[in-house]
């Protein structure tokens, strides 16, 4: 993502100085974190301002801080993980989702407050990575996440229970209200037909803006994998995508070994 332009500079002054009362740490209020509301509200800073209180909110409500204190049974982890295999071309980590293997009616019905969880500790995993990564380059870009969603494998009975609907919804509306502008790239490939119920039961919590940021392609690996080496090169790629990393390769830490976000920082 790009460093914030003159004009953001500005908003960014405006809001920081909005947020004074709040006691927040320096990641926090800084122009990096804080660009990133102004653009998910297109610039406009009291839409801003109330999607990071809203935020701030949601963050003691789930006991953000603490989240990564909760165990996951394997049974859910090893299904609904989602490991990170290199960079992109523009830095960005890339994330793999192999959605087409998770039988989300399963896990609700024997783990669905730990599922939920762990979907938020996902999340939280990747914001990690994020925060290590901008640590040791110390620049003034935001640094996004790049995704690989694979459907190979999804059936309709995966996803067809008011639980594993709601659990989609739930989650595609937390990342979208509470990780504004953190997708660079969504690169859904092997969609088969059920992918359009899917496809359709998310879109309304997603704002156009990252919608934009979604490719999808059909079971024509020829189709995907030009999207795939336009986006990494073979070097940051699993073989079964064309590349030459193990197919289990996962930089990522285990979300026991991540380090709990301060309030309010990205």
């Amino acid at each position: 993502m790009a460093a914030p332009d003159k004009k953001e500079i500005e908003l960014i002054e405006k809001f920081r100085e909005n947020l004074l009362n709040l006691d927040l740490c320096d990641e926090a209020l800084s122009d990096v974190n804080l660009v990133r509301w102004l653009r998910a509200r297109n610039h406009v800073l009291k839409d801003a301002e109330t999607m990071f209180r809203d935020y701030l909110k949601w963050f003691d409500e789930v006991d953000l801080e603490s989240i990564f204190k909760h165990e996951i049974p394997e049974e859910v982890s090893d299904i609904f993980k989602q490991p990170i295999c290199g960079l992109d071309y523009d830095g960005c980590p890339i994330t793999l989702l192999s959605f087409g293997q998770i039988n989300l009616v399963k896990l609700m019905k024997e783990h669905k407050e730990l599922t939920n969880l762990y979907g938020i500790q996902v999340l939280e995993r990747n914001s990690h990575l994020v925060r290590e990564m901008m640590t040791r380059q110390n620049n003034d870009k935001f640094i996004q996440i790049s995704t690989i969603a694979d459907g190979e494998g999804l059936c309709w009975s995966h996803f067809t229970s008011a639980d594993a609907i709601q659990c989609i919804v739930t989650h595609s509306s937390t990342f979208e209200a509470y990780y504004p502008e953190t997708a660079s790239k969504i690169i859904v490939i092997n969609a088969p037909r059920a992918f359009t119920l899917l496809w359709n039961i998310v879109k309304p919590f997603v704002s156009q803006k990252t919608l934009e940021k979604f490719q999808i392609y059909g079971k024509d690996r020829v189709q995907w994998q030009e999207a795939i080496f336009k986006l990494a090169p073979k070097e940051s790629l699993p073989k079964k995508y064309g590349g030459i990393l193990p197919d289990d390769v996962d930089i990522l830490p285990k979300c026991h070994e991540c380090v709990p976000k301060k309030r309010g920082s990205y």
